[in-house]
């Protein structure tokens, strides 16, 4: 008696994944909410004081880091290295801006190589500033 062989799963989620696709003319154009984000191109460099809890002393820092536009328009994509004095490796981070189609906000979805991965909500203020809320557990 043969084997039974379980189908690819592949082929599924390409269907799946590409069915939106085939029935436009094309890729969606990108929101234009993702815009806001448009200040944020280019490349940046900083250095500053952070503390890391009530009553412990200032940690000196330095970073730098890019900001470009990516997968085709639709996320800004925002590489960024911290480096913490006194600490061996730097805080390496990539984080992706834009705007969540589905329900309708702006959201950024931040990884580092220290394993954490959050997905926050950005809110502009009037005022032009750049909020991310982060919810923690």
């Amino acid at each position: 008696m043969p084997k039974h062989r379980p189908r690819p799963f592949v082929p599924f989620v390409l269907a799946f994944t590409l069915s939106p696709l085939v029935a436009q003319e094309g890729p969606p154009k990108p929101a234009p909410e993702v815009q806001k984000f448009a200040p944020m191109l280019g490349n940046w460099q900083g250095t500053g004081d952070a503390t890391f809890g009530p009553g412990a002393p200032p940690v000196k820092w330095t970073a730098h880091g890019t900001c470009r536009w990516c997968l085709d328009g639709h996320w800004l994509q925002e590489d960024f290295q911290l480096t913490f004095e006194g600490s061996p490796n730097p805080l390496v981070l990539r984080t992706y801006y834009g705007w969540d189609r589905e329900n309708q906000r702006h959201v950024a979805l931040l990884a580092s190589n220290n394993g954490q991965v959050h997905l926050n909500e950005v809110v502009f203020l009037p005022d032009g500033t750049m909020l991310q809320i982060t919810h923690m557990h």
